[in-house]
């Protein structure tokens, strides 16, 4: 960082991770459940006690699944993860996004269960509600990123959006009938779960992130990555109506550059976020010439 005339050297060592906090219900305060050092959380369960995560500053990455009482974790296989299927036995995972090879990962007893290669550069993957297909967000090759549908198990990707069109998070709306995905202008808008014209949700920003659906369909939550608090809305999808939903700080805000995402159990009584944590210590060097 610096060096003084008589030859003593300022230093700083950098130390960067990615850490996890969860509220279960009938707690009465968050809980840490970081694992290693770069714990993503991807999904939480129907019954808002198990949390699906990974670990990506490992190499290959996994996935690993945790109770929300502080249990230790359990690694389920290698590769990022898109989510609990609606019955909550299996996790849709990805090794490779080049090939976008998807894999079935067991939640309990089981083996694994490779689907199809789809062919196309995969980004991201959600289930439908009835489990018996996947959204894609994807591009072919010399092409820009669109939403695509596959069939479980053994389908093929169909494209159901027009090029420029893409998601993260949980874009399927409850009824599986619609998706909330990002369009060629970076703005949210629902588009229908077949091809179709999609619907601006009225006075929504492009930094705004949407992260999934209410139960009852009707709004989405959406939140701006932001130094802590991560302040969380629920935005009625046709009317633009914004409420509060919670805002949400670490309890200890030392060196945390950037709060979210966050996952939310589907009655609302459970969630899990994560954030950025940057630190630094200093030495003195002497003795260096």
């Amino acid at each position: 960082m610096d060096i003084a005339r008589d030859g003593r050297a300022l230093l700083s060592v950098n130390s960067s991770r990615r850490e996890m906090v969860g509220f279960a219900a009938g707690e009465k305060a968050e809980r840490n459940l970081t694992w290693l050092n770069w714990s993503f959380p991807k999904d939480i369960s129907s019954d808002g006690k198990t949390l699906l995560f990974e670990e990506q500053n490992i190499q290959p990455k996994a996935s690993y699944l945790r109770k929300l009482d502080g249990s230790p974790a359990v690694r389920i296989g290698e590769g990022g993860s898109w989510g609990f299927s609606p019955d909550g036995r299996w996790v849709l995972s990805m090794r490779d996004d080049q090939i976008c090879q998807f894999t079935l990962l067991p939640t309990g007893a089981g083996e694994p269960k490779q689907l199809p290669r789809a062919g196309i550069n995969c980004r991201a993957a959600a289930w439908f509600p009835d489990g018996r297909k996947i959204l894609i967000s994807a591009s072919e090759p010399g092409h820009g990123s669109r939403l695509f549908v596959q069939d479980i198990p053994d389908g093929q990707p169909r494209a159901i959006s027009p090029e420029g069109v893409d998601f993260l998070f949980h874009p399927v709306s409850p009824d599986g009938k619609s998706i909330a995905a990002r369009g060629t202008d970076r703005r949210i808008a629902v588009y229908p779960a077949e091809p179709g014209e999609p619907r601006a949700v009225p006075d929504l920003e492009p930094e705004n992130v949407p992260l999934g659906w209410t139960a009852d369909g009707a709004s989405i939550f959406v939140y701006r990555p932001s130094a802590p608090p991560l302040r969380v809305e629920k935005v009625d999808v046709k009317t633009g109506r914004r409420t509060l939903w919670e805002e949400l700080r670490p309890s200890d805000p030392s060196g945390v550059e950037q709060v979210g995402p966050i996952q939310i159990a589907p009655n609302e009584a459970s969630y899990v976020y994560s954030y950025r944590r940057a630190l630094d210590e200093l030495y003195l060097a002497t003795g260096l010439h």
